[in-house]
């Protein structure tokens, strides 16, 4: 939470007029929930992005589906696709960990 409070407290004492009527504990919120609901856009440099369907995928240490961001017409998407057979009912997952800490022994993740 330091992370998100320090950009928070940041973006108050800058008074932008896109985040009028905010205080700080909302904005540090929100920091939050995009911190832990985004999902990395590598093709559109470093950055990261919400989707809208992705952030109901549960995590998953042992996942069957595989996130990637592809360029589709100038714009940017992410694509999830399945990396096994998936059976009709099975809840889709996806690992939100990295993929190095995806080879990591379970006890160390």
């Amino acid at each position: 939470f330091q992370s998100t409070s320090r950009v928070a407290a940041w973006l108050v004492e800058k008074q932008l007029p896109w985040l009028e009527g905010i205080d700080f504990s909302e904005l540090s919120w929100l920091l939050r929930l995009f911190c832990v609901n985004s999902h990395p856009c590598k093709t559109a440099g470093n950055t990261s992005g919400l989707l809208k369907w992705g952030t109901m995928i549960n995590h998953s240490c042992l996942p069957n589906v595989v996130y990637s961001s592809v360029e589709v017409d100038g714009d940017f998407e992410g694509h999830f696709r399945a990396c096994r057979p998936i059976k009709k009912g099975e809840v889709l997952g996806v690992s939100y960990m990295k993929l190095q800490a995806t080879l990591a022994p379970m006890a160390l993740r």
